[in-house]
């Protein structure tokens, strides 16, 4: 089945006694979908710097090799650039804890504006199928930088990390957007220049920014909930 783990999907299998191992899990990828037959396992896995693809594995998740080839026109774009992150943030109890993050950008040296890409839920993460996120290399290409942050209140981190947002919607997660977005203008990743952008609790969270957040330039509201 597939279960999401620490900002990342991936393909796992789960006991009769409930314990849970990992068969197929990739860097920097989702894997989004999966079919079993009776020796292999078939996948289908994207990255944010690559749209969907699909795999092949035995069904221990070895040898796991790439069987389709949708994505070969992007060969001929402009290549992109993808960075994990963890980012020391305040956690809304007086203390601190650690945010994961991915920030998307062209090869080169900042600083440039930056797109806060708020993902849905809250109870979610942030998403790598490439229909969610085909405005990320476009806006790339044209020089932004994508903050895609998983916030208080994400999943696959524990219970108690997506329970804390339960009545504080944008009262604590969006602070960590802010901290990180200074953080990465203290860095030079980032410029002054800010926009946000997210569907249904995204689009919550968006209008929540726009309304408390005078250093956002525009922003997109997106079916809010």
């Amino acid at each position: 089945m597939n279960q999401a783990h620490r900002g990342l999907q991936r393909i796992v299998g789960i006991g009769l006694n409930g314990d849970i191992e990992q068969i197929v899990a990739e860097p920097m990828s989702h894997c989004l979908a999966m079919a079993a037959g009776a020796a292999n396992l078939a996948v289908v896995v994207c990255s944010p710097v690559a749209g969907p693809e699909i795999f092949i594995a035995d069904k221990q998740g070895r040898s796991l090799t790439q069987v389709s080839d949708f994505n070969a026109w992007r060969k001929d774009r402009p290549e992109l650039r993808c960075l994990e992150r963890w980012f020391r943030v305040a956690d809304g109890n007086g203390g601190f804890e650690d945010g994961q993050g991915w920030v998307l950008s062209a090869p080169g040296e900042g600083p440039r504006p930056l797109l806060l890409d708020m993902h849905g839920g809250p109870h979610s993460i942030a998403s790598f199928e490439f229909e969610r996120l085909i405005h990320w290399p476009v806006l790339a290409e044209k020089g932004w930088a994508i903050l895609a942050l998983n916030a208080v209140g994400s999943n696959s981190y524990g219970l108690e990390f997506a329970h804390r947002l339960c009545g504080h919607w944008g009262e604590l997660d969006y602070p960590q957007w802010e901290e990180v977005r200074r953080k990465l203008r203290v860095e030079g990743i980032a410029s002054d220049v800010a926009a946000c952008f997210g569907h249904s609790y995204g689009g919550f969270l968006s209008a929540w920014a726009l309304g408390h957040d005078a250093g956002l330039s525009c922003g997109v509201v997106s079916g809010g909930v």
